[in-house]
């Protein structure tokens, strides 16, 4: 471990990192001389957090979920994202192949997923990617919103936003209660038990022996999907089949809760990844978990946001739209 801000001073550099156990386990750094430091460890000088010395890193977002990080000047795969949307292939690897011509290789006897040759890529990356950037045009949506957002967004991820876990752990219940007693309800209204998420059993109970509207045929039968049953039961408003869509609906939004109990972590909050370069339409998306899928038309999905809460050290929660446009 060094205190690399006597080494660092104000210089540019770019940064290659590891991440395990959700840590930053062993990082690179390179200057503009060609200089590059290996560093087996997690320590960082002032210099991390100085917004003055200018920072280059592939998937910096990622960096900044797990450490604080300021002056992220130029992000290499939120460059190669842009300058192609549509593509998947945004690893350090693939863009350094595609734009320098230059294959990674993993060093053995330090770095086991990268090496030198990592960082210095992206050093080397930077005014390839600066060219293709000003040549369509998009210089300002990149150092003028694309890159601020991406330190927002690290720092949202970072800080993460705290949960009621009882209050979630009493939504798993009060929903598995509503499956169980629906359930039940659609035994006794067909006359016999028979497996509800079963889509076999199903045709056999709606068309064989209640005789109920075909819906679209499919290779098995008859199609048993939820806009099948709901447009089924607007047809005939069968009490079984509403059983059936609250069933299937309680079932959703149990599995939406049991998916961020799983994902709270020890401080008590859940650190969502917000995904900048994946949409190709530029907008964001969340994964790990998906807190844009947390329904609020419904009660029931009222209740699941209920669940989140300011926690300790803040004061409130603000929510924000406007028109319809990505913030």
């Amino acid at each position: 471990s060094r205190d690399w801000s006597s080494d660092v001073c104000s210089s540019d550099l770019a940064i290659d990192f590891d991440i395990t156990d959700g840590v930053v386990s062993r990082y690179a750094v390179s200057f503009s001389s060609g200089e590059t430091y290996l560093v087996d460890g997690s320590e960082f000088g002032d210099w991390i957090s100085d917004p003055k010395i200018e920072k280059y890193l592939h998937n910096g977002k990622l960096f900044g979920h797990w450490h604080e990080i300021n002056g992220i000047a130029f992000d290499t795969e939120l460059a190669a994202y842009l300058i192609n949307p549509g593509t998947r292939s945004l690893s350090l690897s693939d863009v350094s192949e595609k734009y320098l011509g230059e294959s990674i290789s993993a060093s053995e006897d330090l770095f086991s997923t990268f090496s030198a040759d990592g960082v210095m890529a992206i050093w080397n990356l930077v005014p390839v990617l600066k060219k293709e950037l000003k040549e369509r045009g998009m210089e300002k949506l990149y150092f003028e919103l694309e890159i601020p957002i991406l330190n927002i967004l690290s720092e949202m991820e970072r800080v993460g936003i705290a949960v009621d876990r009882r209050a979630l752990e009493g939504e798993v219940k009060y929903f598995a209660d509503i499956v169980d007693s629906e359930t039940k309800s659609a035994h006794k209204t067909a006359g016999k038990e028979f497996n509800v998420n079963s889509p076999k059993q199903l045709q056999g109970i709606l068309f064989d022996e209640l005789k109920l509207p075909k819906t679209k045929r499919i290779k098995t039968g008859y199609t048993t999907d939820a806009e099948s049953l709901q447009w089924l039961f607007e047809q005939t408003e069968h009490p079984v089949l509403d059983a059936l869509l609250k069933i299937r609906e309680a079932s959703k939004l149990q599995s939406v809760v049991e998916g961020l109990l799983s994902e709270i972590k020890s401080d008590g909050r859940i650190h969502s990844h917000f995904q900048q370069t994946v949409a190709a339409t530029g907008r964001l998306s969340s994964t790990g978990p998906n807190l844009q899928n947390i329904p609020i038309r419904t009660d029931a999905g009222k209740k699941i946001r209920d669940g989140f809460v300011a926690g300790k050290g803040f004061d409130g929660i603000l929510t924000a739209d406007y028109s319809q446009i990505e913030m």
